[in-house]
C-alpha cells in the first residue's frame, strides 16, 4: 500500500462521531448521557498519554456541541451544516470550520501569558445568534504557570456560550486552583481486542482478506506506549 493510500485510510477510518470512536466505552456512556440530560460540563480536562485519542475525542465532543439540530439522545445529527462542516474541515483535516466559534490550539506554541491574554480576550467574546463557542487548548501543560492564572479567571465564570477542553499528557505540571475548575476525564489506549475488531470492520468494508492472528499482532504493535 502506498503513502497516499495509508494516507486515504487514515482519512477514510478516522473516528468522527461517538460510535466510530474506539475504546474509553466508560468515558463515552458518561460522555453520551451528559448530552442526553443536557448538562455537558463547559470546563473538561481529558488526561492521558500520547496518541491515546485525546484530541480527536475533543474534536468530537465540539461537533456535538455545535451540531445545529441535534438527536433524540442529544448528539450530532450528522446531516446539518456545521456537522458537515465539523467533520470535513475540522475532525479531518484539523483545519478551522469557516463561520464556526471553534478553536483548537497547540498550547506548545502558544504559552506565554501574553499568548493567554488574547486567547481570553476572544473567549469572552460572545458569539452571533445562539451558537456555542467551543475551545481545545491542546498540550494546556506546556502553559506557563502565569497563563494558567489567566485561563483560571475566565474557567471559573465561563459565559454561558462557552466551552474550554483541556487535553494534556501531563495534568500534574497544571496549577491546582486551575486544574480543580475542570471536571477531569482520563483517556486510555484502546484494548488488543477493541483495536482487532475495528480492523475487522475495515477489512469486511474494503473486501481485503485477513487473518485474526495477524491483526492482532498490529493491534499489539499499535497499543504500545511510544
Amino acid at each position: 500500500m502506498s503513502g497516499e493510500d495509508t494516507k486515504s485510510f487514515t482519512r477514510k477510518y478516522r473516528p468522527v462521531d461517538m460510535k466510530s470512536y474506539v475504546g474509553n466505552s466508560v468515558t463515552k456512556k458518561k460522555i453520551e448521557s451528559m448530552f442526553k440530560n443536557k448538562k455537558i460540563p463547559q470546563t473538561l480536562l481529558l488526561e492521558g498519554d500520547r496518541g491515546c485519542g485525546k484530541t480527536t475525542l475533543a474534536r468530537i465532543l465540539a461537533k456535538n456541541l455545535m451540531c445545529g439540530n441535534p438527536t433524540e439522545e442529544g448528539l450530532a445529527c450528522e446531516e446539518c451544516k456545521s456537522c458537515v462542516l465539523m467533520t470535513e474541515k475540522f475532525i479531518l483535516t484539523g483545519e478551522t470550520p469557516l463561520g464556526l466559534p471553534v478553536y483548537e490550539i497547540d498550547i506548545t506554541k502558544s504559552n506565554s501569558k501574553e499568548d493567554a491574554a488574547k486567547i481570553v480576550e476572544t473567549m469572552r467574546v460572545k458569539p452571533m445568534g445562539n451558537k456555542k463557542k467551543v475551545f481545545i487548548l491542546d498540550e494546556i501543560q506546556r502553559a506557563s504557570p502565569e497563563a494558567q492564572n489567566s485561563y483560571l479567571k475566565v474557567s471559573e465564570e465561563p459565559g454561558s456560550f462557552l466551552y474550554i477542553i483541556l487535553c494534556t499528557t501531563d495534568p500534574e505540571d497544571l496549577i491546582d486552583p486551575f486544574k480543580s475548575r475542570f471536571n477531569s476525564m482520563k483517556i486510555r489506549r484502546p484494548g488488543v481486542p477493541e483495536i482487532v475488531e475495528r480492523l475487522e470492520e475495515i477489512c469486511i468494508a474494503e473486501n481485503i482478506q485477513y487473518d485474526e492472528s495477524a491483526l492482532k499482532l498490529i493491534a499489539l504493535h499499535q497499543n504500545r506506549v511510544p
